[in-house]
Parts: C-alpha cells; structure tokens; sequence
C-alpha cells in the first residue's frame, strides 16, 4: 500500500499524528477515486445515503448494504405485494 512517501509526502510518526492521519488517509483515499475511472461506479444508498462502490459485473448494486439497507427494502416491498393481494 501507498504510504505517501513516494508522493513526497514524507513519512508519518503514528504516534505524534493523532487523529492526523486518519484524516490524510481519508483524503487521501477520496482525491484517488474522485480521479480514478472508478468514480463511474459510485452509487448512493436511497434509504441511508451512504456512498458505495458498485464492483458487480452489470452495475446493478442499489443499496449500501444488503444486510442492512436492502434487506428493509425488500421486506418492506413485500409486506405491500402481500397486503394489497389480501384486498
């Protein structure tokens, strides 16, 4: 992985940092995919709003998490399917 030394960035003292360079590698992170091609496959969750990377071979992904975002989102549209054959 990228330490930043390469870049000129020198070498970072974990312990007199902090919370530092948490923040740089965020940054860091961030500026390398709003650059990359990637940026392309980046979605937003539409029940939490979370930002997520879409790596499915169709870009088809529409939730942060199934687990979590699409699993409420499947029950919820079928508790409607259910209730409306029940009228």
């Amino acid at each position: 992985m990228d330490d930043g030394a390469a870049r000129g960035l020198g070498v970072f003292d974990l312990k007199a940092a902090g919370t530092a360079i948490l923040r740089w590698r965020l940054t860091d992170a961030a500026v390398a995919l709003l650059t990359s091609p990637r940026l392309t496959r980046l979605g937003t969750c539409p029940r939490c709003g979370w930002f997520f990377l879409d790596l499915t071979k169709n870009g088809s992904r529409r939730w942060c998490s199934m687990a979590m975002c699409g699993n409420i989102a499947k029950s919820r549209a079928y508790y409607r399917r259910t209730l409306r054959s029940r009228h």
